[in-house]
């Protein structure tokens, strides 16, 4: 076994794409976590219960990239984007003092999801429901406070060109699974957490425009 990519915070599912890329979103950290010092840099990175949470992602993962999260163990000490400048950088951590790059392997992110969204199961629709129209995009489950399904379009070099809301109203959807042959989505949801009686799989029958 090798580690193909590292720095993804809890990511609950991955899909490799027809275009070949492979897909994750992360669940990053809470507000008041940690992060290690470099001891190799003059800039301190050590965070003690950092005020800024870390922002939820999708990534293209690459092969031998880091994508975020710190293990010291592994060389890898600053969280998603440091913060090297004063400005708004992308994916930057306030709780740094500007000035802290990010790592040397830090391979960024394709789409944002922002906070408190919690994307979990992830599937591409692979199938030719709707004329097609919805074919490649990758479909994601948010299971936390928004219990909603979001589509996430991808141009042809794999590149995020757009997203959209396909369902609302679920109840902490956690996983989703497309069906290639018929177009049906099956969304499990996890209900409320602590009766079993409301965990349920919910099914979506396209309706074919006319």
């Amino acid at each position: 076994m090798t580690l193909y990519a590292t720095g993804v915070r809890n990511a609950y599912d991955l899909i490799w794409h027809s275009n070949g890329g492979l897909y994750t979103a992360n669940n990053g950290s809470a507000r008041g976590g940690n992060s290690p010092d470099n001891p190799a840099t003059a800039i301190d990175e050590t965070i003690t219960g950092g005020d800024d949470p870390e922002r939820l992602h999708l990534y293209r993962v690459t092969e031998g990239q880091y994508y975020g999260h710190p293990n010291p163990a592994r060389a890898e000490f600053v969280r998603d984007g440091g913060n090297p400048t004063p400005a708004d950088d992308v994916d930057e951590t306030s709780d740094y003092p500007v000035g802290v790059l990010p790592d040397p392997g830090y391979g960024g992110f394709v789409f944002g999801f922002g906070q408190k969204r919690s994307p979990n199961g992830t599937d591409e629709y692979d199938a030719d429901a709707f004329g097609g129209a919805l074919k490649g995009d990758l479909l994601v489950a948010e299971f936390s406070q928004t219990d909603r399904i979001v589509g996430i379009e991808l141009d042809a070099s794999g590149e995020v060109v757009g997203d959209y809301v396909l369902a609302t109203g679920l109840n902490n959807p956690l996983d989703l699974a497309v069906h290639q042959a018929t177009g049906r989505i099956y969304v499990t949801e996890f209900g409320s957490q602590t009766n079993f009686s409301d965990d349920t799989i919910v099914l979506f029958d396209p309706l074919e425009i006319a």
